[in-house]
């Protein structure tokens, strides 16, 4: 009876681990949203070089990145800028970061303190 419920146990905790692999890959590639969203937009692309170099002055401006997909529902017209890349999400790039933190560091390194 023991040796059953590890067995189950252990199944169970595979088919978690593959379920979560699974949402995480669909997140990652796009998955039914994306193509939802191409779907109704009809694939309808406007390009707007003023709107493109807006975004470009603005990462200029900040130093940073920026991405932006907007669909206009009335007319399906769309604005995009950089829309092929990925980024992170929230929180969800800080493990990564923090792992390359850690690792270029040491741990005197990271205990001085900066005044």
């Amino acid at each position: 009876m023991i040796l059953k419920n590890k067995r189950m146990l252990k199944i169970g905790i595979c088919v978690g681990i593959l379920g979560l692999s699974i949402t995480s890959l669909e997140a990652f590639t796009g998955g039914a949203l994306q193509v939802e969203a191409k779907e109704k937009t009809g694939q309808v692309k406007h390009k707007n070089q003023a709107t493109h170099k807006e975004f470009s002055q603005l990462e200029k401006k900040f130093d940073a990145r920026v991405g932006v997909y907007a669909i206009d529902t009335g007319t399906n017209q769309t604005i995009s800028y950089r829309s092929n890349e990925r980024f992170a999400f929230a929180s969800t790039y800080k493990a990564l970061a923090a792992g390359v933190l850690l690792q270029q560091n040491s741990i005197d390194t990271l205990n001085e303190v900066i005044t």
